[in-house]
């Protein structure tokens, strides 16, 4: 006969006074904890203080992390940089009005942190221009920025030598590699690259533009530093600002951004006879009042049917701007599913300013694929000899507002 085994059951009251005593071992450890950090409180450290002979008594200096420290250093100085000056990740450095760093001709800055620690740029006063900024007069190789964060600045010109203003100022002959920064809450610039820069050794990528009064701006030599992968968001101007003051030379390309270009300054946005553009598609360019664009090397604007390259006026009223002009025979000249708005200004001035498009002697374009709208002047004006080929679907709507007589009908 089989024997009946009854399985033995836990009383509930021992349960009961288990998971009691998990309680009141529970609260007692969490009151050992409290007690121990009210007897053992954590020190909240004051910031070192960077005076204005700071970096001169402290030559190759590395400035450093203080974790029981909210700020690391306060500058109360306009301070220059005349050796090399490292900083670790994780730095939180402010900056008292109008102060800042110039980094002089012998001198490097090297700013590298981390995507969880960041070094911070910031004002001691949290509003725009509350500090000047910080501008590089070196060309030394080790002048690098990266997972930094820049606010507030653009209060005051750092430099000796110019007036401009904004939190990073790429100075003559200067470099700088400028990569995975966020630059927010400045007034002025961003970042400017309006003077001359050693192409070599400056990168502009994959940084944010946060909330500025102006982002960015370069000079036409240089477009072939900034990269398609630097963000652009709520910036007051939310434009590019291209300058027109030195010449494209060697191989550029003009990368697609979330924002457009805008084409000013002095002179004409002028490929030289040795430069060659290239411009990305989907990529859109605003024309300054007057400005035009001098094709003296080559000039390739090859967009597609569902992201077309579109150049039109920063105001949008026919003739706002000048045109393109094509003055040699590059087999490189391209304009495809391309889109030219408000062009055609000042017609009778000249006669290469009497089409949107124009083709001096013995120049060369393929155009085909593109759409011209609001134009003041003649859609096409062509020199002979020169060469035009492709003419297939070329559209335009509401052109010759000048009524010159001497338009060409595609």
């Amino acid at each position: 006969m089989m024997k009946r085994v009854k399985k033995k059951a836990t009383p509930f009251y021992t349960i009961g006074l288990l998971a009691l005593g998990l309680l009141v071992v529970g609260c007692s450890v969490e009151e050992q904890a409290t007690d121990a950090k009210e007897a053992n409180p954590i020190e909240v450290e004051p910031p070192i203080v960077l005076d204005c002979n700071y970096f001169s008594k402290n030559p190759d200096a590395v400035l450093r992390d203080n974790p029981n420290a909210p700020v690391d250093y306060v500058v109360t100085c306009h301070l220059n940089i005349e050796n090399n000056v490292s900083i670790e990740p994780g730095v939180v450095i402010a900056f008292e009005t109008d102060t800042g760093f110039w980094i002089t001709r012998e001198g490097s800055l090297q700013a590298i942190g981390t995507t969880d620690k960041p070094i911070t740029f910031t004002g001691v006063d949290k509003k725009r221009g509350s500090w000047g900024g910080i501008f590089f007069a070196t060309n030394d190789p080790k002048n690098e920025m990266t997972h930094t964060i820049i606010e507030y600045a653009g209060g005051k010109a750092i430099s000796k030598a110019t007036n401009e203003v904004g939190g990073i100022v790429i100075g003559a002959q200067s470099s700088l590699r400028f990569t995975n920064n966020l630059v927010q809450h400045c007034k002025g610039w961003g970042v400017s690259l309006y003077y001359t820069t050693n192409e070599a050794q400056t990168i502009i990528e994959t940084n944010t533009f946060k909330e500025n009064e102006k982002p960015l701006q370069l000079t036409m030599a240089y477009l072939g530093l900034l990269k398609g992968d630097n963000r652009f968001i709520d910036n007051s101007s939310n434009k590019v600002e291209v300058s027109s003051q030195l010449a494209i030379s060697g191989t550029q390309t003009m990368s697609k951004l979330s924002v457009p270009y805008l084409v000013r300054g002095l002179f004409n946005f002028e490929v030289g006879k040795e430069g060659n553009l290239t411009i990305e598609k989907g990529t859109v360019i605003e024309m300054a009042a007057d400005k035009r664009i001098v094709v003296k090397g080559s000039l390739k604007a090859v967009g597609t049917a569902d992201e077309k390259i579109i150049i039109r006026g920063e105001t949008a009223a026919a003739g706002s701007w000048g045109n393109i002009i094509y003055h040699n025979s590059s087999p490189n000249n391209q304009l495809k599913h391309v889109e030219i708005l408000h062009a055609g200004g000042n017609p009778k001035a000249y006669h290469l300013y009497r089409g949107a498009v124009a083709l001096d002697k013995n120049s060369r374009l393929s155009l085909e694929d593109t759409h011209f709208e609001g134009i003041f002047s003649c859609v096409l004006y062509q020199q002979q000899p020169s060469v035009l080929t492709g003419g297939e679907r070329i559209t335009y709507n509401n052109v010759n507002q000048a009524g010159l007589e001497d338009c060409k009908t595609l």
